[in-house]
């Protein structure tokens, strides 16, 4: 038994995640039971300030009723997975991806749970999608430059019909160019809303 704790021990002490495993007594986080390293590594604490916080402090105040509407399914729903804001001992905001199981343990109610820090992946979907909404913005642009240019263009080549002659050729000549750029636009645009809807079917960016 000796051999099992130590070895779950390392385990637990060495995995990746934040792990706190806490009584867990109407719906409600009680006294904290333990904690991995990674948890004292992230949220900045001493293990000892952990142990005897409330871990709903943990909560940035923004998410506050969010959690406690959590908690109630906690003990209802089995590996609930759930999302939170945490604030760091040094007043850092971490978002986290929170699995939570409630289960009985030597005769009492505790809850474990898993907490995987996702404020990077976050922040690259924020990015994600202000690219996405440049790339709609642009495709928008595109779809209305080619008529916003064409348009005008036809009203030149109806008056250099009316002079005629060397100057009406060259219009004409002028005109052709930049329809030809046109075109040229109107198959970026089309390639654009190409990328868009692989972007949408295949990276799920809305």
């Amino acid at each position: 038994m000796k051999e099992s704790e130590e070895k779950f021990r390392e385990v637990f002490n060495n995995a990746n995640d934040m792990i706190i495993l806490t009584y867990f007594d109407e719906n409600h986080p009680g006294k904290t039971i333990e904690i991995n390293e990674r948890t004292v590594i992230d949220l900045g604490y001493q293990k000892s300030e952990l142990i005897d916080m409330d871990p709903l402090m943990l909560v940035d105040e923004s998410d506050r009723e969010k959690s406690g509407e959590i908690l109630n399914i906690i003990a209802t729903v089995p590996g609930f997975f759930y999302e939170l804001l945490l604030k760091t001992k040094d007043e850092r905001r971490i978002a986290v991806e929170i699995k939570t199981k409630a289960f009985e343990l030597g005769g009492q109610q505790v809850a474990l749970a898993v907490l995987r820090d996702i404020t990077e992946r976050k922040k690259a979907h924020e990015i994600e999608k202000k690219a996405f909404a440049q790339i709609e913005e642009n495709i928008n642009q595109l779809a209305t430059l080619g008529d916003a240019i064409r348009n005008p263009l036809t009203v030149f080549v109806g008056l250099a019909d009316l002079n005629g002659g060397e100057i009406e050729e060259k219009i004409k000549k002028e005109a052709k160019e930049i329809d030809d750029y046109i075109t040229m636009l109107d198959r970026g645009w089309i390639e654009s809303e190409k990328v868009r809807d692989f972007l949408k079917k295949h990276y799920g960016i809305v």
